[in-house]
């Protein structure tokens, strides 16, 4: 070639021995390029691998949030329904109750209530109506009972600690048509509201 007339043997080994190293440092470069390249792609693959587990992470916790959410909404909508429903006995137990309440022992029931619930009164006076229709002496206290030491629907218990046979009656005859009735000893306040000592003292307390 026209291009290397007038070089020396020698001096076009020099150039030849630099081209060489110039393509061998071009190759190394192209190697090494292709090296980064692949760890980069890596790298981003396994980045969008993250991110995509993480995106999942979170909609799973979002799903998770959401569904307590709506589990915690329709709880408190049924306490609140709860709450604001007056505790009354359906058609069903009021007939039950009857029965099972005409066939036991009788004697006389005062019902107290407590004042600071709402609906207590209007339970009571159900309760009283219903023990009257089934033979029973019962009547509403007009006591002012504005504590209690028991929620729900209970009998006061006697010196002995055990219910008379007709309050046994009573709480045997509720329990059977689904209404709870516990037993508690309340002497102060059974004798505090006037109750006479044979009487069966029955209270409406806070909802449960």
């Amino acid at each position: 070639m026209q291009l290397f007339e007038g070089y020396s043997a020698e001096e076009l080994g020099r150039i030849l021995a630099t081209s060489r190293w110039f393509f061998g440092v071009l190759i190394i470069l192209a190697a090494v390029a292709g090296f980064f390249t692949q760890w980069l792609v890596g790298q981003i693959v396994a980045r969008e691998r993250e991110d995509r587990a993480k995106a999942l992470q979170r909609l799973a916790a979002a799903e998770l949030e959401l569904r307590t959410s709506d589990a915690k909404m329709k709880d408190m909508g049924t306490t609140l329904g709860r709450l604001t429903q007056a505790r009354r006995l359906n058609d069903a137990q009021l007939a039950k109750l009857r029965t099972l309440l005409s066939a036991g022992p009788r004697g006389p029931v005062v019902v107290l209530f407590l004042v600071t619930e709402w609906d207590a009164a209007i339970y009571a006076r159900q309760i009283a109506s219903l023990l009257v229709e089934a033979g029973f002496d019962a009547k509403v206290s007009e006591y002012v009972l504005a504590t209690l030491d028991h929620d729900g629907l209970f009998l006061c218990t006697g010196a002995d600690g055990k219910l008379s046979a007709h309050a046994s009656s009573i709480k045997s005859a509720f329990s059977a048509v689904g209404v709870p009735v516990e037993a508690h000893e309340a002497l102060t306040l059974a004798k505090e509201s006037g109750a006479p000592p044979e009487a069966a003292v029955m209270i409406v307390g806070n909802r449960k």
